[in-house]
């Protein structure tokens, strides 16, 4: 198993840089090879929704991501979850909506099975932290 990081993609954890496709792709290189992806070394900022549609993945870290002013679709989340087995778990790993994400959630997981949750820090006064159904 290998840990995959925004960094190894171009993110850079500076609280300013758009890292969205760098995160994207740290998920999407974790996935199908049953990696895990880490949020460390500061704060990644993303423009739009990140993805995980991919089973018995585990996303950890103490690191933070934050939404971004740009292109927020009402109603999106920091990330959405629809793996199976899925397990976000951090050191205080943020998921930071920073208030610019109408009517959205910090983490989805509709359609998600066995999805587990734990170490997480939500900074969100638009929604939901954890939204399932």
């Amino acid at each position: 198993m290998v840990d995959r990081t925004p960094q190894q993609f171009g993110g850079i954890p500076d609280g300013v840089t758009d890292s969205t496709a760098a995160i994207q792709a740290a998920i999407d290189a974790a996935g199908p090879a049953g990696d895990d992806v880490v949020i460390a070394g500061g704060v990644f900022r993303t423009s739009g929704q990140l993805n995980c549609p991919y089973d018995a993945l585990q996303i950890k870290g103490d690191g933070g991501i934050q939404a971004m002013v740009g292109s927020w679709s009402s109603g999106a989340a920091i990330l959405a979850v629809t793996g199976t087995g899925v397990i976000v778990d951090g050191d205080g790993l943020l998921l930071d909506q920073a208030n610019v994400i109408p009517s959205g959630d910090s983490l989805r997981g509709a359609g998600a099975v066995g999805l587990t949750v734990g170490g997480v820090i939500s900074r969100n006064s638009q929604r939901a932290f954890l939204a399932l159904g």
